[in-house]
């Protein structure tokens, strides 16, 4: 007979620092790195955002897109940046499905809960990706947790393979 089992964390704050004991293990640069996402986050600074994360990009090596197109894709972008916040601990989901259809990343944070929407900069930019988190009321479904409700959007060149800009604003959800 075979055994299995799920090991989960108790909380968000057990879920944290285990989190963190692994990025320190891991080295300085991606502990620091780490830090100044997570403050950018607590401190609702997510214009500093787009300044780690075209940092992160651009150190992806060039190599790594040689003989395929997956700089052409979103969900690359949006792996990378699920990538790094997943690290952090937070209660994430990408494609979060809504009655009007899907948030790219939604993230809930002990106070406030972020909705991120990813374009690729032939497909729109960062501002059409905050119309559509707005357009599509997605703050509608995080209501009942009573908590702010920010709105992000993120654009990415696949030619150059980075972040072009990121735009972010406080929303205050239809009731409908």
């Amino acid at each position: 007979m075979r055994r299995a089992y799920e090991l989960t964390y108790p909380n968000l704050e057990v879920k944290s620092s285990l989190n963190e004991c692994l990025i320190n293990a891991i080295g300085d640069n991606q502990s620091q790195t780490s830090q100044r996402i997570n403050l950018a986050l607590v401190d609702n600074q997510f214009e500093q955002l787009q300044e780690i994360l075209t940092s992160h990009f651009a150190s992806i090596p060039h190599d790594w897109y040689r003989n395929n197109k997956i700089a052409e894709y979103e969900g690359f972008y949006a792996s990378v940046v699920y990538s790094y916040f997943t690290a952090l601990g937070y209660d994430l989901v990408a494609e979060d499905a809504t009655n009007h259809g899907r948030i790219d990343l939604s993230i809930t944070m002990p106070d406030k809960i972020l909705l991120i929407e990813f374009k690729l900069n032939t497909n729109g930019d960062a501002n059409s990706a905050l119309e559509q988190i707005k357009a599509k009321n997605y703050a509608q479904k995080f209501i009942k947790q009573n908590k702010p409700i920010y709105a992000i959007g993120i654009s990415f060149d696949p030619i150059n393979r980075n972040v072009v800009d990121l735009i972010s604003q406080q929303l205050k959800p239809l009731i409908e």
